[in-house]
């Protein structure tokens, strides 16, 4: 059999070679195999290099994981494939150092992480790269978008990253991800334990189309501990021109927080502009200490 098949030729061979009880077995016994190259750790690259090496793990077989369960299967055959059959790309992706925005942010903007076939690469030197935090970051970043599954893969990221700057960049990713992964990606976002990646997770909603189906959990996290996330849940309930949340915005424009008083305030705007012109609080607010609030009051006040 030719290494060089294309991939859905790979499928159909695999379908045939792996029917039955037996081929069934052997699925599982690889599925393993793959899953404890996962969770391999420092010895990750040379049991890669191995596998991808083996004479008897045939490209049928890797190529049949792609309908598997588990993400991590999946993942894992498509880089032992992308290794044998594409080395130059993956190498390129875990050997390329990141450009810097004006900022001094990384990012990862190359042309090899604007091919969708590089995903797999992307995903594993996120993984096992054992790079910092805005490094890592970065590489979520450049997920969004690679291939049609990205966004699933992001949202199953999110469950088990210990970094929460790598968990705020994959929930700010949810912004643009199906309403499947969106959905299960936001809500772990908005109860995390890290103010940065609810606060990420109010803004992801914000920007949705179908951000005003967050709305009850928006309203929740106007109460949050952190003045960040209350002023991110507010302004995204005021771009969703969420009218449920007039009451709940009225209270916040005595809040502590300028920019949550702020961002309140533009939200009520949104909500119902004639109404926020008429709230007794908007004279006072004309007077705030901070020049953003007071310039806005003044703004809505006049007729």
């Amino acid at each position: 059999m030719s290494r060089f098949l294309s991939l859905p030729a790979l499928l159909l061979f695999a379908s045939v070679l792996l029917a039955g009880p037996a081929g069934a077995a052997a699925d599982a016994r690889l599925a393993v195999r793959v899953l404890e190259l996962h969770e391999a750790g420092e010895s990750y690259a040379l049991q890669r290099d191995a596998l991808t090496a083996e004479p008897s793990l045939f490209d049928a077989e890797l190529a049949a994981l792609a309908k598997h369960a588990d993400w991590r299967v999946r993942h894992q055959g498509e880089v032992l494939l992308g290794w044998r059959h594409n080395s130059a790309l993956f190498a390129e992706v875990a050997e390329v150092s990141p450009a810097y925005d004006r900022g001094g942010r990384p990012l990862f903007n190359q042309d090899a992480f604007l091919d969708g076939d590089a995903r797999p690469a992307v995903l594993e030197r996120l993984l096992h790269g054992g790079e910092a935090a805005p490094i890592r970051a970065a590489l979520a970043t450049a997920l969004a978008g690679l291939r049609s599954d990205w966004d699933v893969i992001s949202s199953e990221l999110l469950r088990d990253e210990a970094m929460p700057q790598v968990r705020e960049a994959l929930v700010w990713s949810m912004r643009r991800a199906g309403a499947k992964p969106a959905a299960a990606g936001i809500a772990l976002g908005l109860t995390d334990p890290d103010p940065g990646v609810r606060a990420a997770a109010c803004r992801s909603v914000g920007w949705r189309s179908d951000g005003a189906d967050y709305a009850a959990a928006l309203l929740g996290t106007l109460a949050d501990e952190d003045s960040d996330v209350r002023a991110m849940a507010a302004r995204a309930l005021g771009w969703r021109h969420v009218a449920a949340a007039w009451q709940p915005l009225l209270s916040l424009l005595e809040d502590p927080s300028a920019d949550v008083r702020l961002h309140s305030l533009r939200a009520l705007s949104r909500v119902d502009a004639a109404a926020t012109a008429r709230i007794g609080a908007l004279h006072a607010l004309q007077r705030d200490p901070d020049p953003r609030v007071a310039r806005v009051a003044k703004r809505l006040a006049t007729p």
